[in-house]
């Protein structure tokens, strides 16, 4: 399949055109008028359609009929029926955020350039999407993994040690109670060492909606110059963790497989009925 050119939207206009085709908000964007009045509303409504009538992408045949973009529709209907979403991410100063709605046939990337403005992209088929786009995106790297085994690690580890680096002197305590191996210890030795010289952090999240309601899966990717890691989100007595382990180039596939494989496999999760 040929991939077809990007389209670039503002948040409102992504919220506009939502609302002009009755479809429902899509998962990741945000009411952007919560905090205006009636009138406010309607000013800002009235402006992203004049942008997007100046743009061709929106307006009136000769018979006074409304229209919009056919490949813009296309876009927007999947983001806002998809079940199945894909977040991509650098946590590193959030240097690029993208979006990744699931369907059948293709998957529609919705990147954040910045607060206003969305690169959306239609891509292939979502097997060969997430090949040569996602997969990539979180990172792929050839290193050596120099130790076996898993740390458990509490589930906001990732988060507040990119946040304040000294986080790393003051959790071995938490690692000791969640872990009671020595090798779990050298293992947490050789992590802290690796954050310290991170090159890039990555997370990739899965959503999927089933039983009515989001569930969510997803695997962070550590590079350094000593060792690649990726620390996978996990849920054990009502708590959520993170499984750590070094791993190479298969082991980061595994990984990155295992948080699709259960969701993708099932066609009926992909779009809403």
């Amino acid at each position: 399949m040929e991939n077809k050119e990007s389209l670039y939207l503002t948040h409102n206009e992504i919220y506009v055109l939502l609302g002009l085709i009755k479809a429902p908000i899509a998962f990741g964007i945000d009411a952007p008028f919560l905090a205006l009045s009636n009138e406010e509303v309607k000013k800002e409504w009235e402006g992203v359609i004049i942008s997007l009538r100046d743009r061709n992408l929106l307006g009136k045949d000769e018979d006074g009929e409304f229209w919009i973009d056919e490949d813009m529709i296309t876009s927007l209907s999947v983001m806002a029926y998809s079940n199945v979403v894909i977040q991509v991410d650098s946590l590193y100063k959030m240097t690029s955020h993208s979006t990744f709605y699931v369907a059948e046939e293709f998957v529609i990337e919705c990147e954040k350039l910045n607060n206003k403005l969305f690169r959306l992209q239609q891509l292939d088929e979502p097997n060969v999407a997430i090949k040569n786009v996602i997969l990539p995106r979180v990172g792929l790297d050839h290193k050596n993994a120099s130790k076996s085994g898993i740390l458990t690690l509490p589930g906001t580890f990732i988060n507040e040690c990119i946040d304040n680096k000294s986080y790393l002197n003051i959790d071995d305590e938490n690692v000791r109670n969640l872990n009671d191996s020595n090798q779990s210890l050298s293992l947490w030795k050789d992590l802290k060492k690796s954050l310290n010289r991170s090159e890039r952090i990555s997370r990739m999240v899965m959503y999927y909606f089933t039983d009515n309601n989001w569930k969510v899966e997803g695997v962070f990717a550590v590079f350094s110059p000593s060792n690649n890691w990726t620390l996978r989100m996990i849920e054990k007595d009502g708590k959520e963790y993170l499984q750590a382990k070094q791993v190479d180039l298969l082991g980061l596939t595994k990984e990155y497989g295992a948080v699709l494989e259960r969701t993708l496999k099932d066609k009926d999760y992909i779009i809403s009925k």
